[in-house]
């Protein structure tokens, strides 16, 4: 179901029952509601549903040019790309490695002397979008099934200001909560020489539309079909009740407390294993 017909189904119980008459504030509210509908019941679905595996990619070193100027974080003829950013860069003229944290931004201050130089970017990291809360497994190579530990950096050159060059055997996850886009950024204990492919399990963030989702009809409802009537159509219903959208005053009760049993029948009846779990019976040992 797209989330444009979602809306339209809202608006029968609202003083403006054509979606396309609504004004921004009367979309945002119902944009609210049905947000906050999808992150109730992501809090009370079980926890098979909000993991899923993804693949890390970390690309093989590339050579640039950059313009840079001494003491600034600034640099000019090249613009880093998402796949960039947090990576770390070692930069002509400079001891200490650096990283890229916008498209025309280090993290650093340069020390080297002014001028145009060559620089080598290593992808080390990757900055994980918002969709996913954490990763909850060691990540693996695809080719060999090889597992990274976490947190554990064995290699002592990664403490030193150069840091190693080689194949990781480590993995950390860096808190990155300025940026509404990337929450945290995946990074590896030494700087590939080559590209490499990853695979790992990570956590859902809670699912949500954007203001722009109620207008155009392209974005899909982040949520199972099934699941639509019995649970999130009600307990949407209930909370626009509770607003002054709401049209009918004699309903407005019974939406409500539709929506809350709408709440508590999700969180005990949907399923809480993928299969059912066996049971084995046996002697206690030394019997």
């Amino acid at each position: 179901m797209k989330t444009l017909s979602f809306i339209q189904r809202l608006t029968r119980d609202l003083t403006q029952t054509n979606p396309s008459n609504l004004t921004a504030e009367e979309r945002q509210t119902i944009l609210d509601c049905v947000n906050a509908s999808l992150q109730i019941m992501h809090d009370h679905a079980p926890d098979h549903s909000k993991v899923t595996t993804i693949s890390i990619n970390l690309a093989a070193p590339q050579a640039i040019t950059i313009g840079v100027v001494q003491g600034s974080t600034d640099f000019t003829s090249y613009s880093a790309t998402d796949e960039d950013m947090y990576c770390t860069i070692k930069i002509t003229g400079d001891k200490i490695d650096n990283q890229i944290i916008a498209n025309d931004k280090l993290l650093l201050p340069y020390s080297g002397a002014t001028g145009t130089v060559s620089a080598t970017i290593y992808y080390d990291a990757v900055a994980l979008p918002a969709q996913y809360s954490s990763i909850s497994s060691n990540p693996r190579y695809a080719d060999t099934n090889t597992e990274l530990l976490q947190g554990a950096y064995p290699a002592r050159d990664r403490l030193l200001y150069r840091f190693a060059v080689g194949s990781p055997e480590c993995w950390s996850v860096e808190p990155n909560g300025q940026h509404d886009d990337y929450r945290a950024v995946f990074r590896v204990d030494r700087l590939p020489i080559s590209a490499i492919r990853l695979k790992a399990t990570a956590r859902l963030a809670p699912p949500r539309i954007t203001f722009l989702d109620t207008i155009t009809a392209t974005r899909d409802l982040p949520i199972r079909y099934e699941h639509v009537e019995s649970y999130l159509l009600p307990m949407v219903r209930g909370l626009l009740a509770e607003t002054d959208l709401w049209r009918s005053e004699s309903l407005r009760s019974a939406a409500v407390a539709r929506g809350n049993a709408a709440e508590v029948r999700y969180s005990t009846m949907i399923p809480q294993t993928l299969t059912t779990p066996s049971n084995s019976v046996g002697s206690p040992s030394g019997y």
